[in-house]
């Protein structure tokens, strides 16, 4: 560009001076550069080719495009196979064996024993053209004998595949590779949570801080207990005392840690106990102690004016000779007052259900160690 180009498409500009970027007010980039292209926000619908539900599982999902073309190959990678042993070990390496697959153990007999397997079974259920044909009743039992023998041969083999590929068999049903690790788990939090029911209303940490506290008042009563008469046995009984609060504190902190890491196994598994779904997540599992405390205390209430109320009922009804009945709105108030605990107590259940529906993994609320019960596999895939 020459200069007589240049200075004949010189056109005098406004210079905007911008404030430091400290005291620059909140909005001025809208306001200072009024002609900069911005994207326009995207207002489209979005469409979905399908619509999903997993066995099992408590909701439906949208599929676009991509989803169904990855469902659409799997597909082809089952249908290549061609026999039910491929198709189950193709299962297995894309864990859809849990949850989705298999109910019985014979649907783990290999190709190659099951005509002999349903053979056995046909001559098992009617034995009686096979029976007519032995000269005695020692060689019929002999016979039933070696049919089932060769039988179970054939359903230990269907075993042995069934474990090798994750399941566990036990009182002759299969379970996926999941359920010894949530028994396990189970047992675990039901065993450090137990330390801590005496006294329910009051969280584990609580406890734990009782207990230093105590210690703390035995320690500073064994430092002057020099001083006390000596006709009392004080120093030895506070030597045993600091002893066994030594103990009891040691023995609460290991269990406190073990309630922790089982919660947090269990979250993993699938299974939320009252202090996590009352938390909404393992980083804040404190707030969720002190709410499942809160219950406790609520019942606890409860259950301590129902007594008393029950108390005043009979007293009223001795006093009468049981001749008159008291009125039924005598007691009106102090019944609403224990809905109201009852109530309160009912609020932090359904808190925390409620809570499980907002997370983002879906998890099994373990309120009551009754609640949860082993799930069989009863579900059959076939190829």
């Amino acid at each position: 560009m020459n200069n007589s180009e240049s200075s004949s498409s010189t056109v005098p500009q406004t210079v905007t001076l911008l404030p430091p970027p400290d005291k620059q007010p909140f909005g001025a980039e809208q306001v200072l550069f009024r002609d900069i292209k911005t994207c326009a926000k995207d207002e489209s619908e979005i469409e979905y080719k399908d619509i999903a539900y997993f066995i099992e599982g408590n909701a439906f999902y949208l599929l676009d495009d991509t989803a169904c073309d990855y469902f659409a190959e799997a597909e082809k990678v089952f249908q290549g196979k061609k026999n039910s042993k491929d198709l189950m070990d193709t299962l297995a390496q894309s864990n859809t064996l849990n949850g989705l697959l298999s109910a019985d153990i014979t649907s783990f007999i290999t190709e190659e024993d099951k005509k002999d397997y349903q053979e056995l079974e046909k001559c098992l259920d009617n034995p009686q053209p096979y029976l007519r044909e032995m000269t005695n009743a020692y060689a019929a039992a002999e016979w039933v004998k070696v049919q089932k023998e060769k039988r179970q041969v054939i359903l230990d083999k269907a075993q042995k595949l069934a474990e090798s590929q994750g399941y566990t068999f036990e009182d002759g049903q299969l379970y996926s590779y999941r359920e010894p690790k949530i028994q396990k788990a189970i047992k675990k939090y039901l065993e450090a949570r137990e330390i801590f029911l005496k006294e329910a209303e009051l969280t584990p940490q609580t406890q734990l801080e009782t207990l230093k506290e105590r210690l703390a008042s035995l320690n500073r009563l064994h430092s002057g207990s020099d001083k006390l008469a000596i006709g009392y046995h004080v120093k030895q009984a506070a030597d045993y005392c600091e002893k066994y609060l030594s103990k009891e504190i040691k023995n609460t902190e290991d269990k406190l840690e073990e309630l922790t890491t089982s919660i947090e196994e269990l979250s993993l598994l699938g299974i939320a106990t009252p202090e996590l779904a009352l938390a909404g997540t393992t980083e804040n599992l404190t707030e969720g102690h002190r709410l499942y405390a809160r219950y406790f205390e609520h019942l606890k209430e409860s259950k301590t004016f129902e007594e008393s109320l029950h108390n005043r009922l009979k007293g009223l009804l001795k006093a009468t000779n049981s001749y008159a009945l008291p009125p039924n709105n005598l007691l009106k108030r102090e019944y609403e007052s224990l809905k109201k605990l009852q109530k309160d107590a009912m609020d932090i259940h359904e808190k925390a259900i409620h809570k499980i529906f907002e997370m983002s993994s879906s998890l099994f609320l373990l309120w009551d160690a009754e609640d949860y019960r082993k799930k069989t596999n009863i579900l059959c895939c076939k190829g």
